[in-house]
């Protein structure tokens, strides 16, 4: 019981000053290491969450299944599945992503994405991207705190939208950036009491790749307290088998490290707090089917 009394005071302290929800949404170990200077880059299922234009550099069918560990917190995880699947017409994705602490609160987001890229004859390529979601909270009735996990406090559903650009002037630069919550869903379990608002968020970054197997990054990101935080991240790739990653968001240290097999894609991240400690990731993005 102590535990889980613990547990919900950390994620309580996740939250913004406001109390807002959604606000600590990492997906994809890469883009996790990098710092989260990914919406240029965003070249796998995690487009659906960093950059749904991204997905028009998609050329094979592809699922993510991803799993991290906000600040190794007991019973506190979140897990997030993507499948996209490119086509001549648009670029499809799909994804489910659900933060948990078991027995008392949950956020999930199911996301529906479609992706047109046109070539700019001298200008290089643009792409956009759109992204439907129903953002659905849940609560069960803490105020017991000696029978945790019974009862129902609520379940709230709202619908918002997101819209990605990714411009590629020449194949080594890209752009990318993102509108967050166009429509600004709101949430309200106490009436009366205003309600939170999920806010409107732009985030953005460019990527270059300076060398064969090497890529920097840098961008702009919201971060956990209301503000736009430099993000700066690289890629250093060895004989197509393993990538060593690492970034800084917010004047603090993130990482990690990626391997390729047959037929497979495994990404590991980690990122750092000053208050609340260290969070992992893994992902793991398996490409089937031809190539569009």
């Amino acid at each position: 019981m102590m535990i889980r009394g613990a547990a919900l005071l950390v994620l309580l302290m996740l939250a913004a000053p406001a109390g807002a929800y959604y606000e600590r949404l990492e997906v994809g170990g890469r883009a996790l290491a990098m710092g989260q200077a990914f919406h240029a880059i965003a070249d796998d299922p995690s487009a659906v969450y960093w950059n749904p234009a991204g997905l028009a550099l998609q050329d094979r069918p592809a699922v993510l299944l991803n799993h991290s560990r906000p600040f190794v917190v007991p019973d506190l995880s979140a897990n997030y599945v993507a499948l996209t699947w490119p086509n001549k017409i648009v670029h499809v994705g799909m994804a489910w992503h659900h933060l948990g602490l078991s027995g008392v609160q949950s956020e999930d987001v199911f996301s529906l994405s479609v992706s047109k890229e046109r070539r700019l004859p001298a200008l290089g390529s643009v792409a956009l991207g759109v992204t439907l979601k129903a953002l659905r909270v849940s609560y069960s009735d803490f105020s017991r705190l000696d029978d945790i996990g019974t009862g129902d406090y609520g379940a709230q559903t709202e619908i918002t939208a997101d819209a990605g650009l990714l411009y590629r002037p020449t194949p080594k630069l890209s752009i990318g950036t993102i509108v967050r919550n166009i429509v600004e869903p709101e949430f309200d379990f106490v009436p009366g009491n205003g309600g939170t608002v999920v806010e409107a968020e732009w985030e953005g970054s460019l990527a270059y790749q300076w060398h064969q197997n090497s890529i920097v990054t840098a961008g702009l990101v919201h971060n956990d307290i209301d503000e736009i935080a430099l993000s700066l991240g690289g890629e250093i790739s060895f004989f197509e088998v393993f990538a060593l990653r690492s970034g800084v968001f917010d004047a603090e240290f993130w990482g990690g490290f990626g391997l390729l097999g047959q037929g497979w894609f495994l990404d590991t991240g980690f990122s750092t707090h000053k208050t609340l400690g260290i969070s992992y990731m893994a992902s793991l993005t398996v490409p089937f089917g031809g190539s569009e």
